[in-house]
């Protein structure tokens, strides 16, 4: 059982926040063996403190610390695999750069709501031309750090990603439509393991977690068809 830690977790954890009772339980669920704890690298880039002046990684390694999260098997600053998608229509296995961003897209767009942050940087800074720069830059980059994070955390099959988030939690049923597993906050994460029985049976073979109706090949034989 792979559990994703998102950034604000990690922060409750080491700010002794009120999910700190529930993320300290995650803790000795993993000492025990029973679940694996990862945080995504895209941890590095999130939260940094108004007026800090060390870089990011001294802040996040500081933070880590702080969280008790230096111990075996907890998979820090995890990268983000290659994602892989199963052709509905032919059953191949296709890597796809253009299907990546197509899925960075959706669950930017089920993020995004109402708020208008548009997917590319430069589109939403001349959008925002009369506000600060660095005001611009924050509330763009915190968005798309929510974005890779996901991602992340699906490339790499991870069951439960952990949040207190609320743009992720009130959206959790749209983001359910594209995102395998689920996404829940602390308290809920321990609900969920409570309802398991342990220890958990081996997971089955590696297998694509996202599907498309047409892979690349698909959509070139039915244009050429045409």
């Amino acid at each position: 059982m792979d559990v994703t830690l998102d950034t604000n977790a990690v922060i409750a954890l080491a700010k002794n926040e009120p999910d700190a009772e529930y993320l300290r339980e995650l803790l000795d669920r993993h000492r025990q063996g029973l679940i694996t704890l990862s945080v995504g690298r895209v941890a590095f880039l999130e939260a940094t403190p108004k007026g800090a002046n060390e870089l990011p990684h001294v802040i996040a390694e500081k933070r880590i610390a702080d969280a008790g999260l230096n111990m075996d098997r907890v998979q820090l600053y995890r990268a983000g695999q290659y994602l892989a998608y199963h052709c509905q229509e032919c059953g191949a296995l296709t890597f796809d750069f253009e299907l990546d961003r197509g899925y960075a897209l959706c669950i930017h767009a089920i993020l995004a709501g109402v708020k208008k942050i548009d997917f590319n940087y430069y589109e939403y800074r001349q959008r925002r031309i009369n506000d600060l720069e660095e005001v611009v830059q924050k509330s763009w980059h915190n968005h798309f750090n929510d974005v890779l994070g996901l991602i992340e955390h699906v490339s790499w099959g991870g069951n439960i990603f952990v949040t207190s988030d609320h743009d992720f939690l009130k959206k959790r049923r749209k983001l359910a439509v594209v995102v395998p597993g689920k996404i829940l906050n602390p308290k809920e994460t321990l609900e969920e393991l409570d309802k398991m029985a342990f220890p958990l049976p081996a997971p089955p073979g590696w297998l694509p977690r996202l599907s498309v109706p047409q892979c690349m090949r698909c959509r070139m034989k039915r244009h050429l068809a045409v």
